[in-house]
């Protein structure tokens, strides 16, 4: 017998199991509706006139009602200092800017991102300071 044919087997009969249930049993709830929070690169820009101040964008997007509450979220290792780790946004802002204040004598700064709805994403960055 061909080995991909005996792999298949359990599947196809478990696929014709789950549909005869489904077919004698009619009160089975519709599906889960699509609920999707993707994250986005982060966009680092440094303060014209504080050279150790950077604005760190956190973006987002997905499939989510444009209304529902979505908690963007900045935390940031190596003494750096935010002004507000945890911001309570709409969906269709699509982004927080968060500021970062990075202490002297620090080179790599290292982060962690992430935005929660039903669902968690984290993420982690590390960018380079150069005071000049």
């Amino acid at each position: 017998m061909n080995p991909t044919l005996i792999f298949i087997l359990p599947f196809l009969f478990i696929s014709i199991a789950v549909a005869s249930y489904a077919t004698k049993y009619q009160k089975i709830p519709d599906l889960v509706p699509v609920h999707e929070l993707l994250p986005l690169p982060v966009v680092i820009t440094q303060d014209d006139t504080n050279k150790r101040k950077y604005f760190i964008e956190n973006k987002w997007y997905g499939i989510l009602d444009p209304n529902e509450k979505v908690f963007a979220k900045m935390h940031c290792g190596n003494g750096a200092k935010i002004n507000k780790s945890i911001v309570k946004k709409i969906f269709s802002d699509f982004k927080e800017t968060f500021e970062v204040i990075v202490p002297k004598k620090t080179q790599i700064i290292t982060c962690r991102r992430g935005s929660v709805d039903v669902q968690l994403f984290k993420w982690r960055f590390k960018f380079e300071h150069k005071e000049e």
